[in-house]
């Protein structure tokens, strides 16, 4: 990752709802094997610099967990991470993101469905699938049908002449 646009800019989500700094956040669980977990500071309570530039961020250190639940609207996280300068850089991290699956589970299958009024078709329609090359039926109102997770199908809707 490149650290244009993150200097000074701290851990982001951002998507469809825009950005949002972590830092302007609560977190649901804050834990670190040394001190306490500090936003906009070091773990020793200093503020985040890097080069004499002041940083926001999320200052923890040894074995430490930090969790967020993140609103509606937001699919990338952006951040960085480096230890402080005043470690006079010694040390090492390993920085990890974990996403709980169960909050982010899909059906395998969802029903799809078409009124056939906004095609147009006031009274019965035949409904044929141009990739199995077969008939489906005649259908009012609505056409539907369950689709598995990624999938697609390709219909043909026609009126049928009265």
């Amino acid at each position: 990752m490149d650290d244009e646009g993150v200097a000074g800019h701290g851990p982001t989500v951002t998507g469809p709802a825009g950005s949002l700094k972590l830092t302007e956040l609560d977190w649901l669980l804050a834990t670190s094997g040394y001190h306490e977990v500090r936003k906009n500071r070091t773990v020793d309570d200093r503020p985040i610099t890097l080069g004499g530039e002041l940083l926001e961020g999320i200052g923890a250190h040894a074995f430490s967990i930090v969790e967020f639940e993140f609103p509606e609207g937001y699919d990338r996280f952006t951040a960085r991470g480096m230890i402080s300068e005043g470690s006079q850089g010694q040390g090492r991290f390993q920085f990890q993101v974990f996403v709980n699956p169960e909050k982010h589970l899909k059906p395998q299958r969802s029903e799809v469905s078409v009124r056939l009024a906004e095609l147009g078709i006031t009274g019965p329609a035949r409904v044929r699938d141009l990739w199995q090359r077969e008939d489906v039926g005649t259908f009012r109102d609505v056409f539907s049908r369950m689709l598995p997770l990624h999938g697609a199908s390709l219909y043909r809707i026609t009126p049928v002449d009265r």
